[in-house]
């Protein structure tokens, strides 16, 4: 008999993914065993080592699963391109280019619509995209930096009829249902236009992990398949074979491994198609300039206290309701306001009409007022 000490990875149904050591002795194969202990068509990975289970004909990958990764990444992967965003030169600099990714999300008869994201193309003078293996010119048709979703478009006239005819939207996933431990795959361009469609395969690591990017909390799908400087605004496929994000950011640090973020589609999908439609996105919120106020502790050590107003735009809701400059926001609704990050983001949850009740700090006083936010465009 001979033991055959055997490292499994395996994705527990109801939760997280758990590694287990076991010890087997077997006189048999160990693809065999396998093929026993989870049916020829399953895909795995044990020891060190990548193959094929004996009578399986699967490739093996690096979770059990059931998901056919090869014909989810030849599916998706004709509805995601690779973008280069050309900067422009200033006075002797040579022309900068930054390489991203995007994914086909919509097409009429005019253009193909392509969302990505919008650290990809904003700043950009031009922005050529690789499509089937060839290059067309794009146009940015709009991009929200709150939400780092962009939205750029390649006229069909510039695109031969028998590529047009082969042009593939993507289909999104309803994340709603979508768990912890689901397999991932990302597809993109990372480093590189020779790595175009690059496919690497992980878990749903985390959902709804939130972050804060620009002004606003933004909650994100955080996997461990590699994600790397490139495949920015590439897809984040689910086990359905259908599109559950948009490949973001990634932690970077020497002592971070397997990090990386995708926005979901469900949030991401209402913004491409209001930059569709308006080019901007429009969100409730007050025509005022503010910046935090801070009391020192021990003179050095600063704690926020409000929102100081520098100044209140004229003829909007807020000079109306009375608000002046040197006002500080101390609290909107039960809401306590130390930064101006944090009235920013409280006022995202909010729609254009909706009446807030602010408490405000002025000549040793607490004033109320009740202001209706506007539209503001990001």
């Amino acid at each position: 008999m001979k033991k055959v000490i055997i490292s499994v990875l395996i994705l527990i149904i109801v939760g997280l993914p758990t590694i287990l050591f076991t010890y087997i002795e077997t006189s048999y194969p160990i693809q065999i065993y396998f093929d026993n202990l989870y049916g020829v068509e399953s895909r795995i990975f044990y020891g060190d080592m990548l193959g094929r289970t004996q009578n399986s004909t699967a490739v093996i990958l690096p979770v059990i699963t059931s998901v056919d990764v090869p014909e989810i990444a030849k599916e998706v992967g004709e509805s995601v391109v690779s973008i280069t965003s050309n900067m422009p030169a200033y006075f002797f600099q040579s022309t900068a280019s930054n390489l991203g990714s995007g994914v086909i999300f919509e097409k009429d008869n005019n253009y193909v619509y392509i969302v990505t994201n919008a650290h990809v193309i904003e700043g950009a003078a031009t922005l050529i995209v690789n499509m089937a293996d060839n290059k067309y010119r794009a146009q940015i048709v709009g991009f929200d930096s709150i939400s780092d979703i962009a939205v750029i478009a390649i006229p069909l006239i510039e695109i031969p009829d028998y590529i047009e005819h082969s042009i593939k939207v993507a289909t999104f996933a309803d994340v709603t249902n979508l768990k912890v431990g689901d397999i991932a795959i990302a597809i993109g361009s990372p480093l590189d236009q020779e790595y175009y469609n690059t496919v690497t395969v992980g878990v749903v690591s985390a959902i709804d992990r939130e972050m804060y990017t620009a002004s606003k909390n933004v909650n994100f799908i955080q996997t461990d398949a590699a994600i790397n400087p490139g495949n920015s605004g590439g897809a984040l496929v689910g086990p359905t074979g259908e599109i559950i994000g948009i490949n973001t950011a990634k932690l970077t640090s020497q002592d971070v491994e397997g990090i990386g973020f995708a926005i979901p589609s469900n949030d991401m999908l209402p913004i491409a198609y209001e930059l569709l439609a308006n080019g901007v996105v429009r969100r409730a919120g007050l025509q005022l300039e503010t910046e935090t106020v801070y009391r020192q502790v021990n003179g050095y050590t600063k704690i926020p206290i409000g929102v100081r107003v520098n100044k209140v735009h004229p003829n909007t809701n807020a000079s109306k309701a009375g608000l002046q400059s040197g006002d500080i926001i101390v609290m909107i609704n039960d809401k306590e306001i130390y930064t101006a990050q944090d009235m920013q983001c409280y006022l995202y949850e909010y729609s254009a009409g909706d009446i807030v009740e602010m408490y405000i700090y002025r000549d040793d006083s607490i004033l109320f007022f009740e202001v209706q936010l506007e539209n503001i465009t990001s």
